[in-house]
């Protein structure tokens, strides 16, 4: 799901859970690989490895790309 090895302590850990609940409760049935980015580097890293942006909360684009 989330790259979590990019989050420093639980509490940003927990707020991506959260996030990813929020934006995936209607997608019971599909199954994601979920990843984060605080730069562009890594976003463009994302994007060219298949991610799609998803949504930006406090800095943070939550891009996602089908398992």
């Amino acid at each position: 799901m989330f790259d979590f090895a990019e989050h420093i302590n639980i509490k940003s850990t927990m707020l991506h859970i959260h996030l990813e609940k929020q934006i995936y409760r209607n997608a019971a049935n599909q199954d994601f690989h979920v990843a984060t980015a605080k730069t562009l580097d890594k976003a463009s890293s994302l994007i060219s490895a298949g991610y799609e942006f998803v949504h930006e909360y406090n800095g943070v684009m939550i891009y996602r790309k089908h398992r």
